[in-house]
């Protein structure tokens, strides 16, 4: 694939640049200043004299996506599998960034008996990622560079070294920025038919991505340079698990029926941040944190958990009257203990007017029904996980009569055990139809 160079900015050349260079000297009032003007004369040359150095085209080139893939699957009356892998290779229009992938996946799922069915899935991959700065941020942008260094500039000297830090055939020579994530997501369920029509279900999945990011900037780029290089790495562990349990029941009898959910929910997510930075290398063949002059590091950690309790029941008469109630209770470990726990109820009804006799015939009609609904749902977005614990920090240090800092331990925040779900309150009343168009 070729980058669609139409949508790109249409660069002006060299010289034209420099024309425009000399006419706001001219329109400045000082046109003898102006500098490209002939080199007897203290100038850089006549306009048309110029040449063109175009850095977007040297940035640009051919992406290409290369993907594989393989797999087998197979079974019998009680048994079903599945293996396959993957590869993806990818580079981008820039030059630098690129991107690929290795996974692996596995499916099993076995009928032990007429009433008990088991199942797993897996997944693993890995993902490396060469990344840049586009457009962003003052320093290390690849196409910043490209389109804002004028196009008369030369991007070397006469003995062939680069010119300037953000040069962009620097930065394609020194770009160091790279992420690897190693990521897991499985899950298992045992589905148990203990009557007709009851049926229970188990199931846990969790889902583990390891993300490491790492860029290194040599003394070459302009990071780097005010610092002998430096080196930043930050490691993400996150790990989100559920485990559910449910039963249902669904019955038909004659005109009526009744659907009975009942389920129980546990889930946590855990979250560990580590950053660590080094600064002064000693060249730029040494590129571990630990070989920096100086080193500075800082981690974090949070978890929070969700208990939870359901049920729904479902009632209907020949197709035309509905009614549903449900209650949950959610306890989370954001809240205070006094309000740990909310309960949302909801309830609905509706009645299918379509169905009804006075209505049967009435062909441009194709289906009428009127429904009314309330409910009260949860909401713990925006909350941080210890947000009402009262909480101390060991990151207080303080000085002996000599002054040798020590470490200690301060108040970092004031507890709420009253902080409670946000709850909104909804009701729905309506009437859906649909018409068909008679001869």
């Amino acid at each position: 694939m070729e980058a669609d160079k139409s949508v790109l900015p249409d660069l002006i050349s060299g010289p034209e640049a420099a024309t425009l260079v000399n006419e706001y000297w001219v329109n400045s009032g000082q046109a003898a200043q102006s500098p490209f003007r002939p080199v007897s004369q203290g100038g850089l040359g006549a306009p048309e004299d110029q040449q063109t150095y175009d850095r977007l085209a040297f940035l640009l080139r051919k992406g290409y996506i290369q993907d594989y893939n393989i797999g087998i699957q197979g079974g019998s009356n009680n048994s079903r599998y599945y293996l396959g892998a993957g590869y993806t290779d990818q580079d981008a229009f820039f030059k630098v960034i690129g991107f690929n992938r290795a996974s692996i996946k596995f499916n099993f799922d076995q009928q032990l008996s007429k009433k008990v069915k088991i199942g797993l899935t897996n997944s693993i991959s890995r993902s490396y990622r060469n990344q840049a700065r586009l457009g962003d941020g003052p320093q290390g942008r690849l196409w910043g560079s490209a389109i804002t260094g004028s196009t008369y500039s030369s991007t070397h000297d006469a003995s062939g070294a680069l010119i300037g830090l953000e040069n962009t055939y620097s930065l394609v020579d020194n770009y160091d920025v790279n992420t690897v994530s190693l990521r897991y997501v499985g899950s298992a369920f045992a589905e148990f038919n203990i009557l007709e029509g009851l049926k229970f279900k188990s199931s846990i999945s969790t889902d583990y991505n390891l993300y490491d990011e790492y860029q290194y900037w040599n003394s070459a780029t302009s990071i780097g340079s005010a610092v002998n290089g430096k080196a930043i790495e930050s490691v993400t562990q996150n790990n989100a698990w559920i485990n559910e349990q449910v039963l249902t029941y669904n019955r038909k009898f004659d005109a009526h029926n009744i659907t009975v959910l009942l389920g129980n929910t546990l889930q946590s997510n855990t979250l560990k941040y580590t950053y660590a930075e080094g600064n002064g290398f000693a060249n730029s063949n040494y590129k571990l944190i630990s070989s920096a002059a100086s080193t500075l590091a800082s981690d974090r950690w949070t978890k929070h958990s969700i208990a939870s309790y359901f049920g729904r029941i479902g009632y209907s008469f020949e197709d035309k009257y509905f009614a549903e109630a449900s209650f949950r209770s959610d306890a989370s470990s954001k809240f205070g203990k006094n309000n740990r726990r909310g309960y949302f109820p909801a309830i609905g009804a509706s009645w299918r007017l379509k169905k009804e006799n006075f209505l049967l015939d009435v062909s441009w009609i194709s289906d009428l029904k009127l429904r009314a609904s309330y409910g009260i749902t949860g909401n713990q977005a925006g909350i941080d996980d210890f947000a009402a614990r009262g909480l101390w920090s060991g990151g207080s240090p303080y000085a002996d009569v000599s002054g040798t800092p020590l470490a200690g331990i301060g108040p970092l925040q004031l507890g709420n055990d009253d902080l409670r779900w946000e709850k909104t309150a909804q009701t729905s009343l309506g009437l859906d139809a649909s018409f068909s168009k008679t001869a």
